[in-house]
């Protein structure tokens, strides 16, 4: 137990700051009282305050950024939950935000998918594929990407459509495949509209899973 000097209440250790430089490894004011100093003193000196720490934050945007990465990583759960109550309590304002960015860069967005068709497909299927929970963790976007790019490229060199097609299906009565590199194939259209999800490889003889 140890008595506040400023409050007189006697108080357990844990309502105390540590402070190496007293003789019992506590500051002399209790953590209550000492949050009112802050206070009272920040309220007497605001503008110096606030001037001292714009300038320490220009000086040292680099170490901040730094910083404040390592936090977020650190704490990915706390971000993602703050950000989701931030967006539920400024709902229309983020929606409004949203509209107007997406009216300045609609252009740049219908040049940006022209570009990348490949990027768009797979990003689609990607989006399609997480609602049946079909894209584990260790999947690589990337050889995704490439292989969704192979079919574009096909497609114009040929001039009949190629489809990137999953070797196991993503959804039939006995198998459940996964969105991963692994599992995706480059075939011609009209042989994927006819495969469907009925086959794969070494499924039961005389099987036909239905949609």
């Amino acid at each position: 137990m140890k008595t506040c000097r400023k409050c007189f209440a006697e108080k357990s250790l844990d309502n105390f700051h540590r402070d190496k430089d007293k003789p019992d490894g506590y500051r002399y004011i209790c953590k209550k009282c000492a949050q009112y100093v802050s206070s009272e003193y920040y309220k007497a000196h605001k503008a110096s305050i606030d001037l001292s720490c714009r300038k320490w934050r220009q000086a040292n945007k680099e170490r901040r950024n730094e910083t404040g990465k390592k936090w977020k990583e650190a704490n990915k759960e706390k971000v993602r939950l703050t950000v989701k109550k931030c967006k539920l309590k400024n709902r229309e304002k983020y929606l409004a935000a949203s509209r107007e960015y997406s009216k300045r860069n609609r252009e740049k967005g219908r040049a940006w998918k022209k570009a990348n068709p490949h990027k768009v497909n797979a990003n689609t299927r990607l989006r399609q594929v997480k609602e049946l929970k079909a894209t584990p963790a260790w999947a690589n976007q990337f050889f995704i990407e490439e292989i969704y790019d192979l079919a574009q490229r096909r497609t114009k060199a040929t001039g009949y459509k190629w489809h990137v097609d999953h070797i196991v299906p993503l959804r039939s009565k006995l198998v459940c495949g996964l969105h991963v590199e692994h599992n995706l194939q480059v075939i011609p259209a009209s042989a994927n509209i006819a495969k469907g999800n009925k086959h794969w490889p070494d499924m039961p003889e005389n099987h036909y899973a239905t949609r």
